[in-house]
């Protein structure tokens, strides 16, 4: 398994969507972050990148959910351990 991020800008529901766009067919996560279905919005709040990124792969369970906590105003960065 690896550890994958991304940055993203816009409100939590933004985050939300990237897994649930069921109007879509597949979430368009799926690309990002293969095997993950979902993602939970961390109540942790970021000012350095990686310090935020180094949270998020301690703290993301393998096989488990994406993590996301806030970076900024309205920004995002996501994580999640997904198969190789």
């Amino acid at each position: 398994m690896r550890f994958v991020t991304q940055e993203m800008a816009g409100h939590e529901g933004l985050v939300r969507n990237l897994f649930a766009a069921r109007d879509l067919g597949t979430p368009s996560a799926r690309g990002l972050f293969p095997g993950v279905r979902g993602v939970a919005i961390m109540p942790k709040g970021f000012d350095d990148l990686g310090a935020a990124a180094a949270w998020l792969e301690e703290t993301a369970e393998r096989g488990g959910v994406a993590l996301a906590v806030s970076i900024g105003v309205q920004r995002w960065l996501i994580g999640a351990w997904v198969s190789t």
